[in-house]
Parts: C-alpha cells; sequence; structure tokens
C-alpha cells in the first residue's frame, strides 16, 4: 500500500498545528491530528517508526530543530492528560 498521500495530509496537519504552536495561536487541533495519526496506525498505513520520522520533519521544518532534540522544558506538558493539557495551557 502507498501511503504517500496520507504523509503528506499529515506533515500538511502537523506543519500547520506547529506554525500555530510559533505564532502562539494554537487551538485544539492536537486532537483531530492524534486521531488521523491512530488511524493510519490501525489502518495499517503507517507505523509508529513512521509516525515519529513525520513529526521530527514537520517540527524540523517549522522551528529549525528535531522534535526530539528540542528544549526538554517543552516535554513536560506531554506527562499531562490532554484534557487538563488545554486548560494550563491557555
Amino acid at each position: 500500500m502507498d501511503n504517500t498521500l496520507y504523509k503528506q495530509h499529515l506533515q500538511t496537519l502537523l506543519q500547520d498545528l506547529y506554525q500555530r504552536k510559533k505564532n502562539e495561536t494554537a487551538t485544539i487541533e492536537h486532537l483531530k491530528i492524534e486521531g488521523f495519526m491512530q488511524a493510519g496506525q490501525l489502518g495499517g498505513i503507517v507505523s509508529k517508526s513512521e509516525l515519529e520520522a513525520e513529526i521530527d520533519h514537520a517540527y524540523q521544518t517549522v522551528f529549525g530543530v528535531n522534535f526530539s532534540e528540542r528544549n526538554p522544558s517543552e516535554k513536560s506538558w506531554l506527562n499531562i492528560p490532554a484534557y487538563i493539557r488545554e486548560r494550563t495551557q491557555n
């Protein structure tokens, strides 16, 4: 199965989200993206490692650094459940 179209759409979604985060106008769009990524995995379109590579590529494009190389202080919000994260980041 060719997953090129899926990956192209994922890149568009991720880069848009990261650009919004960069401009501090991010919304809850990350939930849509998480669902899209999960559907891709469940449907056998992409693997977890492919998703991680796509995330790194989009993050690199917007911020100039890989997602895994970003400031460790930015990772702390990932440990907070999503329904709480939205309330604390706004």
